[in-house]
């Protein structure tokens, strides 16, 4: 369920934010295809590049998400500094509001503790995004130079159809769904893919061909397809911890503003207050279902 609820957000981010993101990422990735191509190559579901991009993608978003559990600390901060600033933390136990001061310095001491504890996601996050990016820029040179060889093999083959078969496959890796499917349909879909931008029917024997020609580039389909998975599930782990952390602070922000409204003699600097809320402009809903 978790995981379904983290998808179905990721899709409505990336449909506001993930094209020019995707396409700075496509480059990185050293895959080059003309604009329209790339496009559909972001927005298509079925595409494989899509697919490739979910990982990058979703480590674009949970790191903004940090970012905002970073805000919250760092207002949260502010709220103490201008607690002490004033001297009511240094008032003797026996004035008014002696209980509540206690209570304001547990909180204290927790939300030191929170932070030490978001430093260690934030170097968390920083190992998962340079491990995956490495791993995924392996895997996409590997497809590239499978694709090269394809251009080279299948001269004879483009000769009969008139077209450039290395076009076919990109159309077939956007538009086939290969890695929702086993392995027999994804193949089948696979060339009939092709066949559907050739403008022609193959023969069984043609298919046949097309099947044993392409096995490399089916294989590293699959490798990649299984590192995407396990990958996958890595970073849905840290979008949950991610978006604990900025609730957590939330609710901390909540709890201290609660406690220094109780506190007879202690008033906050409104201004100031409205100054350190402007950390606090963003969507702090984002990551999570509506």
């Amino acid at each position: 369920m978790e995981a379904k609820r983290d998808e179905t957000e990721f899709d409505k981010w990336f449909s506001t934010y993930g094209l020019i993101t995707s396409e700075r990422i496509l480059g990185q990735y050293n895959i080059n295809l003309p604009k329209k191509e790339r496009i559909a190559s972001i927005v298509t579901p079925a595409s494989f590049y899509r697919r490739l991009l979910k990982i990058p993608l979703k480590n674009v978003l949970n790191g903004i998400v940090l970012q905002q559990a970073n805000d919250y600390h760092l207002y949260a901060q502010k709220l103490y500094i201008d607690y002490l600033l004033s001297g009511e933390s240094a008032k003797p136990p026996e004035s008014q509001g002696a209980s509540t001061r206690e209570e304001l310095e547990i909180e204290r001491q927790a939300l030191v503790a929170l932070g030490d504890e978001l430093n260690q996601m934030q170097l968390k996050q920083d190992g998962f995004i340079s491990q995956s990016q490495k791993k995924l820029i392996t895997l996409s040179d590997e497809l590239q130079r499978q694709l090269s060889n394809k251009r080279a093999s299948f001269a004879g083959f483009e000769a009969r159809f008139s077209v450039q078969l290395s076009d076919a496959i990109t159309y077939a890796l956007i538009y086939s769904g290969y890695h929702n499917n086993d392995d027999a349909d994804g193949k089948r879909i696979f060339i009939a893919k092709m066949s559907e931008y050739c403008k022609a029917s193959f023969t069984a024997e043609q298919n046949e061909e097309l099947e044993i020609e392409l096995t490399p580039l089916f294989a590293v389909l699959e490798k990649t397809e299984q590192q995407i998975k396990e990958l996958l599930s890595s970073v849905q782990e840290l979008s949950i911890s991610i978006r604990h952390f900025r609730t957590e602070f939330y609710e901390s922000i909540l709890r201290i503003l609660n406690l220094m409204n109780m506190l007879p003699e202690y008033r906050m600097d409104a201004e100031q207050d409205a100054y350190n809320r402007q950390l606090l402009s963003f969507d702090k809903t984002l990551g999570e279902m509506s």
